[in-house]
């Protein structure tokens, strides 16, 4: 079996292990799953999300196939945000483990991480209607709920290495912002212990980042239709009640998308545990005291709209640059004391790479680097000159008005064999796609 019959079989096996991750009891057996469907599988062939390592037309499956480069090694983590599922599959679209939501109330997941003892936490999908829909919790290896909270949690975790871990809910607020009360949505960064799921600590992220909101912002305020009401409905507010200020609206003024922990210090500009974050509406990435008193660094307006901003190694750092008006993305690495730019990737024709929302980086061990393209329901792996090495489109796919469209993925993380070779020792040695 040659490298593109053997990629044509595993890219079958996880997408049916996949599109049914509700209803099949176990992915870790792709061969027997795969099988007993044949006429399952002989679908999913005609379907996009199964046929495209054989499409000659897509010159981005092409490389993936034929390249000489071979991806990082490792066990991608990520969640079905359709239906409240996570999987962890290796680089042949193997699914090894899954953790899947029992709560009748659950719209999807938004994020998932997972730590050392194998515990899966999730932000649930957030509704913005106030119902109890939204949530932050955390399952057992053994998927078993520890606990959950409700509340407007959104975007990303943050664990911790001292047993807390942070995130952010939103809270609709009214304050005196340069002489004019304005109703908002503030960004509060909550600490929380990640064995019970207490809030330890509340930090306002609008406290922090006050001087930096725009006329512009506060003037679309005044003008929103819920702008009157809402004075009274937030004063008068009471549990349960249906949210004033929706998410995207012209009140959610800082929609803070990212925050990570700082582990060393950078010589005039960071010490350990500061937090590098990403403030979207202010095109904003800091680095922030761990009081969250002082912006210690700040690039604003160098991206448009970009997303999980993350250190790397030879201290410079790594976003994912949406762009969003521009009709075309970018992963690009600043220099954090020139700020200038050290290292991108966007594709020759600017369209075939764009998510005007969302999306995530990761950069690898061997120096390549893991793009989830979110509005593009795909994860890419590309090595440093561009060349994509490796891929995954997610199977979920639904029909609408005769069109069909695949289920985004907010974000994936690839953990190395070493970070997992304790929780699954049952699994065999990783192959990489080309071996």
């Amino acid at each position: 079996m040659n490298t593109k019959q053997r990629l044509t079989k595993a890219v079958l096996k996880f997408a049916l292990c996949g599109f049914a991750i509700t209803t099949l009891s176990s992915c870790s057996d792709g061969d027997s799953a795969a099988s007993s469907k044949e006429d399952e599988l002989a679908r999913l062939t005609s379907l996009p999300y199964a046929s495209w390592v054989a499409d000659t037309e897509d010159s981005e499956a092409k490389q993936s196939i034929d390249t000489k480069d071979l991806p990082s090694p490792g066990y991608n983590l990520f969640t079905f945000r359709n239906n409240s599922s996570a999987c962890l599959f290796d680089l042949n679209y193997n699914c090894i483990k899954k953790w899947t939501s029992s709560r009748s109330d659950s719209q999807g997941w938004q994020f998932v991480d997972i730590d050392r003892a194998g515990n899966l936490f999730y932000l649930q999908k957030q509704a913005g209607t106030g119902d109890g829909k939204d949530g932050l919790g955390k399952l057992s290896k053994d998927n078993k709920l520890i606990w959950h909270n409700t509340g407007r949690y959104h975007h990303e975790i943050e664990l911790l290495p001292n047993g807390k871990l942070i995130t952010f809910v939103s809270r609709e607020r009214i304050t005196n912002h340069k002489g004019t009360e304005i109703p908002f949505l503030d960004d509060l960064a909550l600490v929380i212990d990640s064995s019970t799921g207490k809030i330890l600590e509340e930090h306002s992220i609008y406290d922090l980042f006050r001087e930096h909101i725009r006329d512009d912002q506060v003037a679309k305020i005044k003008v929103a239709p819920w702008y009157k009401d809402a004075f009274t409905k937030i004063s008068n507010r009471k549990e349960g009640d249906a949210p004033v200020i929706k998410y995207d609206s012209s009140g959610d003024i800082l929609h803070t998308n990212s925050i990570r922990l700082i582990d060393r210090a950078i010589e005039n500009i960071a010490a350990p545990n500061d937090y590098l974050i990403s403030v979207r509406q202010l095109n904003a990435v800091a680095i922030i005291s761990p009081d969250f008193k002082k912006i210690k660094w700040l690039s604003k307006n160098e991206f448009k709209r970009q997303h999980q901003p993350l250190l790397l190694d030879n201290d410079e750092i790594l976003v994912f640059d949406n762009r969003w008006k521009d009709g075309f993305s970018r992963v690009a690495q600043m220099n954090l004391k020139t700020k200038k730019i050290t290292w991108q990737y966007a594709a020759k024709n600017p369209g075939e790479f764009f998510s005007a929302t969302r999306g995530g980086v990761q950069r690898l061990p061997n120096g390549n680097t893991m793009i989830t393209i979110s509005n593009s329901g795909k994860i890419i792996e590309v090595s440093q000159d561009g060349t994509i090495v490796w891929m995954f489109k997610n199977p979920a796919e639904k029909e609408i008005k005769g069109k069909k469209y695949r289920a985004a993925i907010y974000r994936a993380r690839r953990f190395t064999p070493t970070e997992l070779g304790h929780l699954f020792p049952e699994v065999a040695e990783l192959q990489s796609v080309a071996g």
